[in-house]
C-alpha cells in the first residue's frame, strides 16, 4: 500500500528513547468512546517536495469499517472486516492481510497478500505466544499470477512484548538464496493512550506485522524512539558483510484526554544527522 498506510513509518525497523511532549502534564482522562476521525499528514521525501495525505476514518460503533485516503490526486478505500470485536482482515487494491486467533484471542496467523504486476507476494506468519515472548516462522513466496512460485524463503521471528502485548524487542533472520539478514529492533513508547487505543480489535493485532507497518506501529500507547541494526551477509568466498542501523524519533502533543492531537517524526541511518520525515496532526470525533 501507500507510504503513508502500511509504509508511514519509513522502516519497519524500529534504544534508549527521547520521550518527547509539550504536555508533559496534561491530565489523562479515560474515555473508550474517543476515536480518530482523520490525520493530515505533510512528508517531506528527499527532494525538498512535500507530500500531503488526509486519511479519514469511518466506523461502525468503535468498529473502523474502512479507511479512505487521499494524496493529491489519487483516492484509495481501506476496507476492514470483523468477526465478533476480532479484526479478520484489511484489504485495499494492492494488499490484503487476514488474520487468525486462538481460543485465548491471541494472534496465531497472519497472511499477506501483495499484488504487483499481475504477480504476487504472500507473506504467512505463524505466531506462538509464551507469556511475554512470541515466536514466529514468515514463509514468503513470490509467485506467478498462474499460481508458479519463482522463489521462496523463511524467516525466524522473536518478539519480547511488554504488559500490553506491545513489541519492545524484535530479533529476526531470514535466509534468501546467497544472502542471510540479521535484524534486531527495539521499541520504546510513551505512557499516553495510543490513537488507535480504543479502536476495536486493534489490541488483538499488537504484535502483528500489519501493526508495524501501519500508520503508527502501537496500539495502547504511543511509540516515541526506534532503533534498528542489521547485518547482511553475502555467502560467498568471503562471506562479505553489510552493517547498518537505522533510528527513528517521534514527538507528540497531547490534548487534554492524553491523546496524540500531533506527531512529528525524524530519522537518521549510519550515524547521519536526524532529518524530518514527516508532521501529523489527527482530529477526534470528541
Amino acid at each position: 500500500m501507500k507510504k503513508i498506510f502500511f509504509a508511514f513509518f519509513a522502516a519497519t525497523a524500529l534504544v534508549a528513547c527521547k520521550r518527547g511532549s509539550d504536555n508533559v502534564d496534561t491530565p489523562t482522562i479515560p474515555d473508550d468512546n474517543i476515536l480518530p476521525k482523520s490525520f493530515t499528514t505533510m512528508s517531506y521525501e528527499e527532494d525538498k517536495h512535500i507530500d500531503t495525505t488526509i486519511l479519514t476514518f469511518n466506523y461502525n460503533g468503535n468498529k473502523v469499517s474502512n479507511l479512505e485516503r487521499v494524496s493529491g490526486d489519487e483516492k484509495e478505500k481501506i476496507t476492514f472486516s470483523y468477526n465478533g470485536d476480532f479484526i479478520i482482515s484489511v484489504q485495499d487494491k494492492e494488499d490484503e492481510y487476514e488474520f487468525e486467533y486462538d481460543s485465548n484471542g491471541n494472534l496465531a496467523k497472519e497472511i499477506h497478500t501483495k499484488k504487483h504486476n499481475g504477480n504476487k507476494n504472500i507473506f504467512e506468519i505463524t505466531y506462538t505466544i509464551n507469556g511475554d515472548i512470541v515466536n514466529a516462522i514468515n514463509e514468503v513466496k513470490d509467485m506467478e499470477n498462474n499460481g508458479v512460485v519463482n522463489h521462496s524463503s523463511q524467516e525466524s521471528l522473536t518478539y519480547t512484548l511488554d504488559n500490553h502485548k506491545q513489541i519492545i524487542k524484535s530479533i529476526s533472520n531470514l535466509k534468501r538464496s546467497s544472502v542471510i539478514r540479521n535484524t534486531e529492533d527495539t521499541y520504546t513508547y510513551d505512557n499516553k493512550n495510543s490513537v488507535f487505543k480504543n479502536i476495536a480489535g486493534f489490541k488483538y493485532l499488537s504484535y502483528s506485522n500489519f501493526l508495524r507497518n501501519f500508520i503508527i506501529p502501537s496500539s495502547f500507547n504511543n511509540v516515541t524512539y526506534t532503533y534498528s541494526k542489521e547485518t547482511i551477509t553475502v555467502l560467498n568466498d568471503s562471506n562479505t558483510e553489510i552493517h547498518g542501523k537505522y533510528e527513528n524519533k517521534y514527538t507528540y502533543r497531547y490534548n487534554n484526554k492524553g491523546y496524540p492531537s500531533e506527531i512529528s517524526s525524524s530519522y537518521s541511518s549510519d550515524d547521519s544527522t536526524f532529518e524530518k520525515d514527516f508532521d501529523t496532526k489527527i482530529e477526534y470525533n470528541k
